[in-house]
Parts: C-alpha cells; sequence; structure tokens
C-alpha cells in the first residue's frame, strides 16, 4: 500500500466530512418517515437543523484551512 500524500488534518476532516454527510442522509430519512408516519417527532427534527448548518459552515472552513496548509506545504 502507498504511503499517502495528504496530511493528518487534511485525512481527517476528509473522515469527518464522509461521517457527517452519511449522518445527514440519516437525518433526511429520519424527516422523511416521520413526515410520513408521524407527525408529532417532526418538530424535534427540524429543531436541530440550525446546528446542523452550524456544523457543516465549521466543517467547510476547517477543509478550506486544511486545503491551504496543504498547498503552502507543497
Amino acid at each position: 500500500m502507498m504511503p499517502s500524500n495528504q496530511g493528518r488534518l487534511f485525512r481527517w476532516l476528509c473522515h469527518l466530512l464522509k461521517y457527517f454527510l452519511l449522518s445527514l442522509v440519516g437525518f433526511t430519512i429520519a424527516c422523511i418517515l416521520s413526515i410520513t408516519l408521524l407527525n408529532a417527532a417532526l418538530p424535534p427534527l427540524v429543531g436541530l437543523l440550525p446546528f446542523i448548518g452550524q456544523f457543516a459552515i465549521l466543517i467547510s472552513c476547517l477543509l478550506a484551512l486544511a486545503v491551504v496548509l496543504e498547498s503552502a506545504r507543497h
């Protein structure tokens, strides 16, 4: 197996982004099931939307920082 050229921060953020997107897919499925089966569970799920948006912005900023640091390293 060949060693990776990316730094630790970049690899860690790629894993974080992967699991964030997987959890976002799960959240979307939970919202769809909530709408179709139980309308009562929708308000708590919608209450999580601001936190999901803030986390997405945080991941995006950290990923941009990692890209800049990787570019400066080479």
